[in-house]
């Protein structure tokens, strides 16, 4: 996929986003300077226009772009993109405008919604510039978050982190029955804040953890296994309450059957390679490689 364009822009859609809604349903670039007479702009006479306002050379920037160029904003904590279509400035009762080619659009040409949790630190910081444009600067990083293309760093991380979660889910599997248990407890307690409403390994029959969540009240339960079959799985889910929210049947060293077995909604089963990650997102890689370091 290509995404050509000459420059990139950011626009401000009115004072404290008041235009905003109305941009992004009619496809429309809504822009300000209520004290310049349309017919100025629509002539080009930026001297007489240039002697009324200071903001002279943004209103300039707007008209004078092409369909070459790459607008973006901001609105609903997404950022939108477009290109402006091939007309003049116009007026009506809301604002002054200039269509666009198309629509304001949300996701990028891989068709993945663009959140601002998705995008670049020096690509969001830009929605608190105060004025109503500028030039967007970082043009590449642009470029490749519109086509969804990632980045070497990034690639290098994702490869990194693979291999890690590969090396960690084999180091679980190397850990002593206890400690296994105790990961599970961490995993599954200490990260969350769930309230244990029994002791590891002590609260009914065929029942590891009782936990609850202390905001919704919800129960959960956690069935921690050496080793298990799929045979064993489903008879566990088999006696499943129906009063917990859900249950999870973890495993150290599972069967054949049980590791090619897909997990069910409300009884997930969770493996080692399923822990791996959690491994990593709760900072427990050192814990992990200190009770594994004397491993055979």
């Amino acid at each position: 996929m290509q995404l050509d364009f000459r420059n990139a822009f950011y626009i401000k859609l009115g004072r404290k986003g008041k235009w905003e809604p109305d941009s992004i349903k009619r496809g429309r670039l809504r822009i300000g300077w209520g004290r310049i007479p349309l017919k100025l702009i629509i002539q080009e006479r930026w001297p007489e226009i240039r002697r009324r306002v200071n903001d002279s050379n943004a209103l300039r920037r707007i008209c004078e772009s092409s369909s070459e160029d790459i607008w973006i904003t901001f609105y609903d904590h997404q950022l939108w993109w477009g290109r402006l279509a091939r007309s003049q400035v116009r007026q009506d009762k809301t604002s002054k405008y200039r269509k666009l080619k198309g629509n304001w659009h949300n996701k990028n040409l891989k068709g993945d919604r663009l959140t601002l949790d998705q995008i670049p630190g020096n690509i969001a910081k830009i929605q608190g510039y105060r004025a109503t444009c500028c030039r967007v600067k970082e043009v590449e990083t642009l470029r490749c978050l519109l086509l969804g293309e990632t980045s070497e760093a990034y690639k290098k991380l994702e490869h990194a982190r693979r291999e890690a979660e590969k090396a960690i889910a084999s180091s679980i599997q190397a850990l002593h029955w206890k400690d296994f248990e105790t990961l599970i407890d961490l995993l599954f307690l200490s990260r969350t804040g769930w309230r244990r409403l029994g002791r590891l390994g002590e609260t009914m029959k065929d029942i590891d953890l009782e936990l609850q969540d202390t905001l919704t009240k919800d129960i959960y339960h956690v069935q921690v296994k050496s080793r298990a079959s799929l045979e064993d799985y489903r008879s566990f889910c088999n006696r499943r309450p129906a009063v917990v929210r859900c249950s999870y049947f973890v495993v150290h060293t599972p069967s054949r059957d049980l590791r090619n077995h897909h997990s069910g909604k409300r009884v997930q089963l969770i493996l080692p390679h399923d822990l791996a990650p959690l491994v990593v997102q709760f900072g427990l890689i050192n814990w992990i490689a200190d009770r594994t370091r004397y491993s055979g």
